[in-house]
């Protein structure tokens, strides 16, 4: 079961509030398994899904220019990457892109 669950944030004290994604299909036995050990805990986003969809929406309309580009919403991977390299376009005096790393999951990463 735990290896469903999604840690986006953990600490390294038992203290400490973590936060975790739980799949739809196991928040039962989540919150079952966190009753019965005493251990209290809050919905901090009840759909995942859902929230980022209305997001999607959100940004639907086409980013004209940098200036445009909204930092309240998720943006895709594809998007962030245009939304630099237009950037510097528009700023060549001042920046250069460069790919310097690979992501885990084999995207690059630009260092402006």
């Amino acid at each position: 079961m735990l290896h469903e669950v999604d840690f986006w944030q953990a600490t390294r004290s038992l203290d400490r509030t973590w936060d975790i994604m739980v799949p739809s299909v196991l928040v039962s036995d989540i919150e079952e398994f966190l009753n019965a050990n005493g251990l209290s805990f809050r919905v901090g986003i009840e759909d995942v899904q859902e929230l980022l969809d209305s997001q999607v929406q959100k940004r639907e309309l086409a980013i004209s220019s940098t200036a445009d580009f909204n930092y309240d919403v998720f943006h895709s991977y594809q998007e962030i990457r245009d939304w630099v390299y237009d950037f510097a376009m528009e700023h060549s005096d001042l920046i250069e892109v460069q790919d310097v790393a690979f992501s885990y999951e084999g995207r690059a990463i630009a260092l402006m």
